[in-house]
């Protein structure tokens, strides 16, 4: 069954998302001298960079503050980045006002319990494979990839193909294979 069908065409139009255990495995390399590394997955990126195209606005929300973070958020366009946040439903709600958004209009992807706040509020909920157990329970939509390795891909995806927008995705990279792969109403055949 896909869990998209349960919202109505449009009435997403912003995309907030955790980062670690989400965009990455959740790993987190500490070394000497203040050298951190994490791993993020291309496809995400691709994925995010999509929706960013076509005008969604996109947010990463992040307890811990990193220049990593900051790198790859500034390489993907991200227009909202926001990290060291211990209540990251404030820090929402703080950024749906200036939008002039309301929960109703908030896909929000988490992994663990400092995604609880998002969780209860948002219109649709998405976690990772390798999310825990009480966010999986209150998931709309649980990915059958973990984090990190193109869960979020997935999810894009999906969206898109639900919003009938997957055309437009596809058109940003190859027209030609747009023209022999959708209808002309924007759908894959």
């Amino acid at each position: 069954m896909n869990k998209f069908k349960k919202l109505i065409p449009g009435q997403i139009r912003f995309i907030a998302m955790d980062v670690d255990g989400v965009l990455t495995d959740g790993s987190i390399i500490l070394g000497t001298n203040g050298f951190e590394a994490k791993m993020f997955n291309a496809q995400d990126g691709l994925g995010i960079n999509i929706l960013v195209k076509l005008g969604y606005p996109v947010a990463w929300v992040t307890g811990r503050t990193s220049d990593i973070v900051e790198r790859r958020a500034r390489e993907l366009h991200i227009p909202h980045l926001m990290q060291g946040i211990t209540d990251k439903f404030e820090a929402i709600e703080e950024l749906l006002a200036k939008l002039e958004l309301g929960w109703e209009n908030v896909m929000y992807i988490g992994d663990d319990l400092n995604d609880w706040g998002p969780f209860q509020r948002a219109a649709f909920t998405c976690t990772v494979r390798n999310g825990t157990s009480e966010i999986k329970q209150r998931a709309d939509y649980i990915t059958t990839a973990v984090g990190g390795s193109g869960a979020i891909r997935e999810i894009i995806e999906l969206f898109l193909k639900h919003e009938k927008r997957w055309g437009e995705a596809l058109e940003l990279y190859s027209n030609h294979f747009h023209s022999n792969q959708t209808t002309s109403k924007g759908e894959i055949q």
